[in-house]
């Protein structure tokens, strides 16, 4: 079973987007070309093996070289530190790194860790931004000056001007506006966050823990990102769905589709307990709309969408025909 998260669910193109620089995505459909400049066998096919999961759900896929290839997308070394050239660029004919991944040959670095680092690196390679860096990122600033210093001590040789070198961390550490970047609701779950220990986090007593695999938005966002067309072909394929409330709170929800037996629109009102999943739904046509909110009325779907009043989702845009939609609350 696929799942999937609210927070891929906005399917108009600019929408609240994980955090995506737009103009640093690759091509949908590309293959990039990853150039091993050196490191162990056994480094590089763990790069091999975990890599390849974004292409499951992006429409991108990665040729992997050990020699030099005509051109390259992005380049590894094992050597210095952990950091990428964030997505797309026009040097593909240099043999400089773009990433690095020295993190992996440490001995005290444990397997989850080394799926995390990789993971997370080709995260950036395909044009993510860190999630602390998220508009909406809800505890503070002082992680963010702290990620900021840390730049300087670890790029600290590459500059010649101290205060240039202060100025380019302080700004690739920034929180980002909603103009620079596409965003989904920030995602605690997703693999481009950092574990972050509490006294770093303003309005939290408990710490952040760290992803060592995608999320579901993380999932969902990079398929939209880079999108594949039509993965269920067939036009009278019956699609399944579900919601599940990831919730503390009872959500209220109204549901529009296409019934699979009657053949005609039907609109329903669900009441989900916290934590509940409901029916499974079958679905004659492509799209479902919904809407959704928190007892409460703290959260709801959808959000920053103007006038539009539903959350719109396309079925026949996923990898089998069984979707299961998790709504979470921050």
């Amino acid at each position: 079973m696929r799942y999937l998260t609210i927070f891929s669910l906005f399917i108009i193109q600019f929408a609240q987007a994980a955090v995506i620089a737009p103009d640093k995505r690759w091509p949908a459909g590309s293959q990039l070309n990853v150039w091993f400049l050196d490191g162990d066998k056994v480094w590089r096919s763990l790069v091999e093996r975990y890599a390849v999961e974004w292409s499951q759900y992006a429409n991108i896929s990665f040729r992997f070289y050990h020699q030099k290839p005509s051109i390259s997308h992005i380049r590894i070394s094992f050597k210095g530190y952990d950091g990428t050239q964030l997505g797309r660029h026009d040097a593909l004919t240099s043999d400089e790194p773009t990433m690095r991944l020295a993190s992996l040959a440490l001995p005290s670095t444990t397997m989850k860790q080394r799926q995390r680092i990789i993971l997370h690196e080709f995260g950036h390679a395909l044009g993510l931004e860190h999630e602390f860096r998220h508009p909406d990122w809800p505890y503070g600033e002082q992680w963010l000056r702290l990620q900021a210093e840390s730049c300087s001590q670890r790029l600290n040789s590459l500059f010649t001007s101290d205060t240039e070198l202060r100025q380019h961390c302080a700004q690739i550490n920034a929180r980002l506006t909603n103009n620079q970047v596409w965003q989904y609701p920030y995602d605690e779950e997703s693999i481009m966050n950092y574990p972050i220990d509490a006294q770093w986090l303003s309005n939290r007593s408990t710490p952040i823990k760290a992803s060592t695999s995608l999320s579901p938005g993380d999932k969902l966002a990079i398929s939209n990102w880079y999108p594949k067309q039509n993965l269920v072909e067939a036009s009278d394929t019956i699609l399944r769905f579900s919601f599940k409330n990831h919730c503390a709170h009872s959500l209220y929800l109204r549901l529009s589709y296409r019934d699979e037996q009657q053949q005609n629109h039907k609109q329903q009102l669900l009441i989900l307990k916290a934590l509940e999943r409901s029916t499974d739904y079958k679905s004659s046509q492509k799209e479902i709309r919904f809407n959704a909110q928190s007892n409460n009325g703290a959260f709801s779907w959808p959000a920053r969408l103007g006038n539009q009043q539903y959350v719109s989702l396309r079925l026949d845009q996923q990898a089998d025909s069984h979707t299961e939609i998790p709504l979470y609350c921050n």
